[in-house]
């Protein structure tokens, strides 16, 4: 575990200010999600989503990573560390076949995002149509956010992007 979240009190997650950028002496609490019902959600709409391969195996370990994330049943923390090798894209698959809701895959590069694409594409059966990239050279056309016209039923989608795509806080194009 990072040293930046060893400390965790009462549902709040306690940053030491050296790993949060501010001043000494400063902690900041971040409140930590409950446990996601996402079997009872109705707010959310559902993600078509299955994995292709009937005898698409997960190692022991991967298991139980996934097991402590849907643990009673619910989903606690999203956040998957495993080594590099150790089959992150495909225990991330699993979860979101699991949720069978709308997913963000957070990438630390393009390439990583266009790997996430194509496992998404080749692996499950989510439609090309639900699976969005967002990197800094490609965005979609029309706005895949926005609610359904009158008559549409909402749609669960995946959208595959990179942490500076999400943080950036200048003006953009």
């Amino acid at each position: 575990m990072p040293p930046c979240a060893q400390r965790v009190r009462a549902k709040r997650l306690y940053v030491p200010s050296e790993y949060a950028g501010l001043g000494a002496g400063s902690d900041i609490a971040l409140i930590l999600l409950e446990e996601y019902d996402f079997r009872n959600d109705t707010a959310n709409p559902e993600l078509p989503i299955e994995l292709k391969h009937d005898d698409s195996r997960i190692r022991d370990y991967q298991e139980q990573a996934l097991s402590r994330v849907f643990g009673n049943h619910r989903a606690r923390s999203g956040i998957i560390v495993l080594p590099c090798g150790a089959g992150k894209t495909i225990t991330g698959l699993m979860a979101a076949v699991t949720i069978k809701k709308s997913t963000l895959v957070l990438c630390v590069n393009t390439l990583s995002v266009e790997q996430w694409r194509e496992h998404f594409a080749s692996n499950t059966t989510v439609e090309m149509k639900d699976i969005h990239v967002l990197t800094s050279d490609k965005r979609p056309a029309h706005n895949f956010l926005a609610p359904p016209s009158a008559g549409q039923a909402a749609r669960g989608c995946v959208v595959i992007t990179t942490y500076p795509m999400v943080t950036y806080s200048g003006k953009r194009n």
